[in-house]
C-alpha cells in the first residue's frame, strides 16, 4: 500500500462531511499526512449573507 501524504476532504459544511473531516485527521495522523479542506461556493450577488463561517470555526475547534 503507498504511503498517504496529502488528504483531500470535499465539504458541505453538513454533519456528515464533519464526520469525513474528523475521519480524515484520524487517518492524517496515521499515515503523518497532511489534510486540506475543499469548499466550493457559487458566485453571490454583493450583500448576499447566505454563508456562514460559524462551522468554520466549529471544525477548526475539533480539529486542534
Amino acid at each position: 500500500m503507498r504511503n498517504l501524504t496529502n488528504i483531500l476532504v470535499a465539504t458541505d459544511f453538513s454533519e456528515l462531511a464533519h464526520c469525513a473531516i474528523l475521519r480524515a485527521v484520524k487517518l492524517a495522523e496515521a499515515h503523518r499526512a497532511s489534510v486540506e479542506i475543499l469548499h466550493v461556493v457559487e458566485d453571490l450577488p454583493p450583500g448576499d449573507s447566505t454563508f456562514s463561517t460559524g462551522r468554520l470555526d466549529e471544525i477548526d475547534k475539533a480539529l486542534r
